[in-house]
């Protein structure tokens, strides 16, 4: 019995080793397996960090290549791919005290075309490639005349239309996000213009990850003296804006946002448009030491000639402006005068004192006063419109 009992047991502790080694051989292959799915997932954590979209999706292009020579040959390929885009952003810099004016524009670039760029040579052209190639034939219109009746029955068999629905785009994060971000050190940019094609090689190489985050680099920079003036147009706004020209603005440059700092104060934001900029000057913001206060604004009606019944409406307005700074300032004022658009209508302005400029900017029916003023010296402008047309008639102004 003893010796059965001994048997036994030896059994039982060999096949409890054998169960162990198996276990423990089960155990090591699922720890092996664990450790093989967390590489895996460590590699796609690192490429998805890295901007890289081949985990979801790979795309495989094969091109074919045969050449008549004998020699060796270099191949360049040069493709395609969407999802690569840059845009320009600009900073306006016045100095009210100098007059001095410096533009600094500036590449904001992204990608996702699912490939990261590593260290590439990078250059950035003007040309949108979703802009219309051709022109646009002329409209003709084809008249008819109205028919009551048949309008009538028109519209009680029309069906009732459905609106088209609107979407609506905000810019306001992007814009926020550029306005955040540091910009790059400033590099020399090589710039080519191509019969209206501007063209920027950067002059450094770019590493850009497929992430879509944006990557900003300064690609030119205008700075020069600039003239000054408060600009006012008080049947708008009781107010003075001021403003700065800019001779040396090249229409090279995209339009874009631009950044506005005046005495190094940032004051806002507005459009880089080459030719409205060129026209009107860049607006930096309200003055608060120049005071526009309203003197009169009244309309009157009367009537005269005892057969013709002729309708007269008389508008009269009058403003001050009065300089607070301890400096001298050029004032520009903008006011207007109405204009006929029938022989019938009669119309007829006068302006104290009188105006400098007429059609102002080719803006038919915009006049302009320029002053310069002195410290604490106001000044006070004055226009007075009279409008005659016949009483049987409706006035329509637009």
């Amino acid at each position: 019995m003893t010796k059965v009992n001994q048997i036994s047991v030896e059994g039982t502790l060999a096949s409890n080793a054998r169960e162990l080694e198996t276990q423990a051989a089960a155990i090591n292959k699922r720890i092996l397996e664990i450790e093989q799915q967390q590489a895996r997932a460590q590699d796609a954590l690192n490429q998805l960090m890295a901007g890289s979209s081949t985990t979801t999706q790979n795309s495989v292009t094969q091109v074919s290549v045969r050449t008549a020579s004998r020699t060796p040959s270099n191949l360049k390929l040069h493709y395609q791919v969407r999802g690569a885009s840059w845009q320009p952003t600009y900073q306006a810099r016045l100095n009210t005290d100098t007059k001095q004016l410096s533009i600094t524009a500036s590449a904001i670039i992204a990608q996702q075309t699912g490939e990261n760029w590593q260290n590439v040579p990078l250059m950035l052209s003007s040309v949108n490639p979703n802009q219309n190639a051709t022109g646009q034939l002329p409209y003709v219109q084809r008249l008819s005349l109205y028919d009551e009746q048949q309008q009538d029955s028109v519209a009680r068999y029309a069906q009732p239309m459905m609106e088209a629905p609107v979407v609506v785009v905000s810019a306001d994060e992007s814009a926020g996000a550029m306005a955040n971000m540091a910009p790059l050190p400033s590099f020399a940019v090589n710039r080519q213009d191509k019969n209206g094609i501007t063209e920027y090689r950067l002059p450094q190489r770019v590493s850009i990850p497929s992430d879509g985050r944006r990557v900003r680099t300064v690609i030119d920079e205008q700075a020069g003296f600039s003239k000054l003036w408060i600009r006012s147009t008080p049947s708008a706004e009781l107010a003075g804006y001021w403003y700065a020209s800019a001779p040396f603005l090249t229409p090279a440059w995209v339009d874009g946002s631009l950044q506005l700092y005046r005495d190094d104060n940032y004051i806002g934001q507005t459009r880089y448009s080459y030719q409205l900029l060129k026209e009107q000057g860049i607006g930096f913001g309200v003055d608060n030491n120049m005071l526009v206060k309203q003197l009169v604004d009244e309309d009157k009606q009367g009537e005269k000639g005892a057969f013709n019944r002729i309708q007269t409406l008389t508008n009269t307005e009058a403003y001050q402006f009065t300089n607070q700074h301890n400096k001298t300032v050029n004032l520009q004022v903008l006011g207007s005068e109405p204009i006929s658009r029938d022989d019938n209508l009669k119309v007829s302005a006068t302006h104290t004192p009188p105006i400098s400029e007429r059609d102002w900017n080719s803006n038919q029916g915009v006049v302009a006063w320029d002053f310069k003023l002195a410290p604490q010296q106001s000044q006070v402008v004055q226009s007075t419109s009279q409008i005659s047309y016949p009483a049987k008639q409706e006035l329509i102004s637009n």
